[in-house]
């Protein structure tokens, strides 16, 4: 969501500072538009996205995923096409963390682990280790026959 605050930050200002964008009139009209495009296209359709997959919808993720990807298209512009400005470092940023999001939305939220016989839950996230806590080890109850642990989503 700070993608999405950021954004509607930059185009706000992108609209409203005279002088922000420093292209050829063309491109600045470009631009503008682009950021009315953010606005009333693209952030909508991100938080409707979000909030949907939060409970589940394969939809919301695909629509979320879809958001950030024009996010990051547009913003891709801003950083390596367009002429520098006092917003380059905060499309800069944007581009960043939309990049960075998108694997996640598409991966969706880590899986937490839980074992059956200690009831101890594990965080399957990333740079995690569920079954033996640390790489190339494993735990005393991996070894032993029988379902230990089981995948399931913990709220």
């Amino acid at each position: 969501m700070g993608a999405a605050i950021l954004t509607a930050i930059a185009s706000v200002a992108g609209m409203v500072v005279p002088g922000l964008y420093r292209d050829r009139d063309a491109l600045v009209r470009l631009t503008q538009a682009d950021d009315v495009f953010r606005l009333a296209i693209v952030l909508p359709i991100l938080a409707i996205g979000l909030s949907t997959a939060a409970h589940g919808s394969i939809n919301g993720r695909l629509a979320a995923l879809g958001a950030l990807a024009t996010l990051a298209y547009l913003h891709a512009f801003l950083v390596f096409g367009a002429a520098l400005s006092a917003a380059t470092l905060a499309h800069i940023a944007i581009l960043g963390v939309v990049t960075w999001r998108m694997p996640q939305t598409t991966l969706g939220r880590p899986v937490r682990l839980s074992s059956r016989r200690t009831g101890r839950a594990f965080d399957a996230g990333p740079g995690r280790y569920p079954v033996g806590g640390e790489p190339g080890k494993m735990s005393p109850t991996a070894t032993q026959p029988g379902p230990v642990v089981d995948a399931v989503i913990v709220s």
